[in-house]
């Protein structure tokens, strides 16, 4: 079987591939989506001229720009205008209007210069070819694209906005200054070739503004998902949810809908015929997308300039450069051929083009080289062979116009910048602009000042870093010298595989999917190849529905270590059977069990499980041996993660999942549901509770971890948590973000009283009594104090992997687990902590000592359990930044109890997933002496004991009972808890 790129031979039921050398390709498509060569997906909207490629194998010092321009009322209606490729000794500027420029001369198709060829592949696309392994496509209509190709030489010798083509998709974002970024905005930023603003992120669903616009968007962008279209024959080939998710984004961003919406089915068009099916009449099945053709040319979906024009059979060195993926175009019925007026001739009647772009007419004749030569069929025959505003700039910087007779020619569009300088190319700019640069010699830096080279600051995460300065990343250290970063790999580099609320999975190599399978399903193992087929370890999820959309999330985790079995099940876990060759550690906290697991010579392992949804597998290797399951093969790509258990690569998550199911009588999953459509009265909520994510509460860790797929996968999963639960399903989506940004070193401290808490006080006042997990109350050791944090040991270095939880040692301590006992944290190795760049909203504090706040359940009691000691040696980042925002209680309390003695209790319930005839003391939730406030959802509408209320607005604070029948068991609440406490007669204000 031949797939893209590879070769695969069946060998005992399992697929036995090859790769191939096969070119790198990156795309620019839609306005503001790139594709890497290593098949890394992005989105950003900005206004400037980037570096789209560079690399040592470009000759003469050859660079592939792209220049974006604003192109509506919108900040984010940016669209790619141009591609320029200029070297010492050329400049070529292809754009829409079929012009071309070199040295600011006017040039018309086709056009030549030494290996460089330019000419109009269809009325569609215009393709630069050239001699040294660099393919260019120009799509002109309806939108303006391009899609670069390379040969194999140019392997791991590129950088820009197509990223480095290591094969590795995780380090794609690798900037100018040498260093990976976390958001594409960043590393898109370090890539401009002129002196402009930064790329901003759309922070909103553009289609949220618009219901109108929503419905339309979907409704017209559905054709590529639905059966008994023109698309689904390529269903199987090619999976259509990134291309419809990305049609949908388009028709609502954009103010001229149908051409983004055009370009988005003919993107997926164009990826089916790279899989060599071509989609015959596939604009034919939508309004506005056919395409009419001048004269008696037709459409084709399958065309080129070879043999098709009269130029062609001229010169066959200008046109005749055939593309490996088929281009839509316009083109002369078979045996006619365009001319220079538009029109399909015949031969015969074809003019023929001379070498200074002159031509002649049929059976007329020149004279070349004092010979005669007739023009034949389109071939010569011949008889033998660009207030005063200098006032606002301050020294060392001068003023510079445009209108002076300047040595460089644009002005302040090319002032010398900081950027640029590790940029290391000349500026690119579009046009000329006045204004304040630098003395000779000096660079604008990030604040504006101008300073030598050797003074240039490094970028990383929005922050500016000086000379000398390191930072540390999950695998790197890195030193800032002169404008760029030296890094230095570790010894050792872990990745992770997440697999969180309702069938979220981030695999290892950073693909993101979401299914809802009913059934257990191997998350990783190895062992995977034919040859060798024994597996040390296997990670199974057991998912089961829990959402009356049909949505599912895992029930259970097994952790298969030889005979060594760990369940992880109901909030606790079991260990059966032993295996002396495992080592192993368990670490308890109220909020999470963290297993430390070393499979000597293998594999050391962290997998850490919210008791809940959220479970994450922390890997680094000692050898290459293949891991597999859903959570992708760990080989630093993520474009072959779906490879299923035959080892072909699936085009869909549907079809990976399926294969990797542990039970194969389980029924196939053959859609994914979208509980915000089943449940639309809970989506407004949802996105209300979610936006913390992008709200000034975690704006510290925006620049350091994309926030957006988080955004989105807790407002699908707070839709699909419709029968309780509600609010931790909530809090878990969020949590998974504020461990990620964790993660990049920087600590949020998002949780609130009001919002999400967490009630590790109550190991304060409460001991465990027998061996139910039971607590006992009037428990108190003061030399035993519990608190939550966010993490711990902020702006100083940290052994184990970070997590949130409740702990007990002193702000500036963490718990060893060898020494079993509070060791003061180690200083950081970074020698200052840079200040922002640009103000921002969060402030950085030393950890609180203390904390009120509530949990739904009884969590079990902080402590650790070993069988082996073990301490693997982990690579996490130093935690830069522990962020406090400040916050205000609500100004009443959800719900006020009296009691006959006259006291008032002001409570904030909260949602629990207990009987109502099976509830905790009140003491565990109030405490009497301070009236504290605690509840975990912050909106108007919370829960108590599975009944839904909402605060009365005009009865300040009141209970409003939503559901009439449900009074009377809320009446027994109460009643209930005044039976356990005789002191207090408790009944609602």
């Amino acid at each position: 079987m031949k797939a893209a790129c590879r070769t695969c031979k069946c060998v005992m039921g399992q697929w036995n591939c090859k790769d191939l050398p096969c070119p790198g390709r990156c795309s620019l498509e839609g306005g503001s989506f790139v594709t890497t060569f290593d098949s890394r997906p992005y989105r950003f909207h900005g206004v400037c001229t980037y570096v789209l490629m560079k690399s040592s194998s470009l000759p003469h010092n050859g660079t592939l720009m792209a220049v974006y321009e604003k192109t509506g009322y919108s900040h984010s209606e940016t669209s790619l205008s141009a591609i320029i490729y200029q070297s010492t000794k050329d400049k070529i500027v292809i754009s829409q209007n079929d012009l071309l420029t070199d040295d600011d001369e006017l040039k018309r198709l086709p056009y030549r210069s030494g290996d460089i060829t330019v000419f109009r592949q269809s009325s569609m696309y215009i393709q630069m070819h050239t001699n040294f392994g660099l393919e260019l496509a120009v799509q002109t209509l309806p939108v303006f694209q391009a899609y670069v190709k390379v040969g194999s030489q140019f392997k791991g010798r590129t950088l820009g906005l197509c990223g480095n083509y290591n094969g590795d998709t995780t380090d794609d974002f690798m900037t100018s200054m040498d260093i990976t970024e976390g958001t594409a905005s960043l590393f898109v930023d370090s890539w401009r070739a002129g002196n402009c603003h930064p790329a901003l992120e759309r922070e909103t669903d553009p289609c949220a503004l618009s219901q109108l616009n929503k419905i339309s968007a979907e409704t017209h962008c559905s054709i590529l998902t639905k059966k008994g279209t023109v698309f689904e024959k390529c269903h199987a080939v090619v999976n259509p949810i990134p291309f419809y998710k990305r049609c949908v984004y388009q028709a609502c961003n954009y103010e001229e809908t149908f051409p983004y919406i055009c370009s988005a089915l003919g993107s997926y068009a164009r990826a089916c015929s790279s899989m060599g099916l071509i989609l015959e009449n596939w604009r034919s099945s939508m309004d506005n997308c056919t395409i009419t053709c001048t004269g008696n040319q037709t459409f084709s979906y399958n065309t080129q300039a070879c043999d098709r024009t009269c130029l062609s059979l001229s010169n066959r060195a200008l046109e005749c450069h055939p593309t490996d993926i088929p281009i839509e175009g316009c083109q002369c019925p078979k045996g006619m051929y365009l001319n220079h007026k538009n029109e399909c001739v015949r031969k015969s009647h074809c003019p023929c083009y001379l070498e200074d772009r002159k031509y002649i007419l049929p059976d007329q004749s020149t004279m070349t080289g004092g010979i005669t030569c007739y023009c034949v069929n389109g071939r010569l025959s011949c008889a033998g062979k660009p207030q005063n505003p200098a006032e606002n700039c301050k020294a060392p910087k001068k003023y510079i116009s445009c209108s002076d007779n300047l040595e460089n020619k644009y002005g302040a569009a090319c002032a010398p910048t900081c950027q640029m300088l590790a940029t290391g190319i000349e500026c690119i700019p579009t046009k000329c602009e006045s204004g304040c640069v630098c003395a000779d010699g000096l660079y604008e830096n990030l604040d504006g000042r101008c300073v030598p080279a050797e003074e240039c600051p490094c970028e990383y995460g929005g922050l500016a870093y000086g000379r000398g300065e390191q930072i540390q990343t999950e695998c790197e250290i890195c030193t800032c010298t002169k404008g760029k970063w030296k890094c230095v790999q570790k010894t050792r580099c872990s990745s992770t595989c997440n697999l969180y609320g309702e069938g979220h999975i981030t695999t290892f190599d950073g693909q993101r999917f979401v299914f809802d399978g009913n059934c257990e399903y191997i998350l990783a193992m190895d062992g995977c190849s034919v040859n060798r087929p024994i597996s040390s370890f296997k990670i199974v999820t057991e998912n089961v529905i829990c959402g009356k959309s049909g949505v599912t999330c895992s029930r259970s985790i097994s952790i298969y270590l030889g005979n060594l079995t760990i369940i992880l099940r109901d909030e606790t876990f079991a260990i059966s059977g032993e295996n002396p060759g495992i080592r192993y550690k368990v670490k308890k906290n109220a909020l999470h069990l963290m297993f430390d697991i070393i499979i000597p010579g293998k594999y050391n392992m962290t997998l850490i499980w919210n008791k809940h949804m959220n479970f994450f597998i922390k890997i680094s290797r000692e050898t290459q041996e293949t891991i597999c399951g859903l959570c992708g093969n760990y080989n630093g790509n993520m474009k072959d993660d779906f490879e299923t258990r035959s080892k072909y690569v699936a085009s869909n998550e549907l079809e990976f999942v399926n294969s990797w199911k542990e039970n194969p009588l389980c029924g196939d999953v053959y859609f994914v549901v979208d509980p915000c459509s089943k449940n639309p009265y809970r989506k407004a909520w949802a996105e209300k509770t979610c936006s913390v994510i992008n709200s000034y509460v975690f704006s510290a860790c925006h620049n350091k971890v994309n926030r957006m797929p988080y955004y989105e996968a807790c407002v699908r999963d707070s839709c699909g948590c419709d029968i309780g639960g509600d609010c931790q399903c909530m809090c878990d989506a969020i949590a998974v973000y504020a461990m990620a940004c964790l993660e990049k070193g920087i600590c949020i401290d998002w949780r609130t009283p009001e919002f999400c808490p967490v009630y590790c006080e109550y190991y304060n006042s409460h001991k465990r009594k027998g061996i139910d997990d039971a607590f006992s109350y009037g428990y108190n050791d003061d030399k035993c104090t519990w608190h939550y944090r966010p993490c711990n040991c902020p702006n100083q270095n940290y052994k184990y992997v970070n997590i949130e939880g409740c702990y007990n040692c002193s702000h500036n301590e963490y718990f060893d687990h060898e020494e079993e006992r509070c060791m003061p944290c180690g200083q950081v190795n970074v020698t200052t902590t840079p200040e922002p760049s640009s103000p921002s909203p969060v402030t950085t504090v030393q950890p609180k000592v203390t904390r009120s706040s509530t949990t739904s359940t009884l969590p079990t009691a902080p402590s650790t359990s070993s069988a082996k000691t073990v301490s693997p040696e982990t690579t996490n980042p130093t935690i830069t930044a522990k962020i406090t925002v400040p916050r205000t209680s609500p100004s009443q309390p959800l719900f006020t109890i009296k009691s006959t003695t006259g006291r008032t209790y002001n409570i904030n319930f909260y949602h629990t997933k207990h009987d109502y005839n099976h509830h905790y003391p009140f003491h565990n939730y109030l405490n009497e002496k301070n009236h504290g406030h605690y509840t975990v959802c912050s909106l108007i509408t919370f829960c108590l004991i599975n009944r839904c209320f909402n605060r009365d607005r005009t009865s300040r604070g009141h209970l409003t009972i939503l559901q009439d029948h449900d009074r009377k068991e809320n009446s027994n609440f109460l009643n209930t808890y005044s039976h356990h406490n005789s002191e207090h007669n408790f009944q609602p204000a």
